[in-house]
């Protein structure tokens, strides 16, 4: 059960399955918590590890590799921004954490529209027109030789005029 009683199925990498599987196997867990804390003598106990043990655990992890203050908060988002950056769907991404809205996800990782180099720059849709060809048919107002490009405005959800851009030289 996750955050808000909600029953969350998390895909794992088959490495870590079978990880999960020995421990299951060596400890003799059959059903309930997975996570069970160990005696002196190593035998797993009954009941479940409490979220201090994982904090104290994660912790001491994080001091080993010179990051004292590493909280297990920090392992979820590190999850989603390699997910990200090994080319992961937001949408598919978002499902790990358990987060209602993408937009939850997108904090996460901290994106933001690159209107440098936009995704929708390498549509394979272009016309067969040169540059200066498909400037004269976009540009709607012909009359200044100006084109505006726009952007939604996120706060008011309409479209306003973002800049204006120079004419090509005939």
């Amino acid at each position: 059960m996750g955050k808000g009683n909600r029953l969350r199925t998390v895909p794992v990498p088959a490495w870590a399955k079978a990880i999960v599987a020995d421990w299951l196997e060596r400890g003799g867990i059959r059903s309930g918590p997975v996570f069970r804390p160990l005696n002196k003598a190593g035998r797993v106990l009954g009941g479940r590890i409490s979220e201090d043990t994982v904090w104290n655990v994660v912790r001491e992890y994080g001091r080993r590799l010179g990051q004292p203050a590493f909280a297990p908060h920090d392992l979820r988002r590190t999850c989603a921004k390699l997910c990200w950056a090994s080319g992961g769907d937001p949408k598919q991404i978002q499902l790990l954490p358990g987060h209602a809205s993408v937009q939850t996800t997108e904090r996460y990782l901290g994106t933001r529209q690159n209107l440098a180099q936009a995704v929708n720059d390498h549509l394979p849709v272009a016309p067969e027109l040169g540059p200066r060809e498909l400037w004269h048919r976009m540009a709607p107002d012909s009359c200044s030789g100006h084109s505006s490009s726009f952007s939604l405005s996120r706060a008011a959800g309409r479209v306003l005029p973002s800049r204006r851009l120079p004419t090509l030289p005939s």
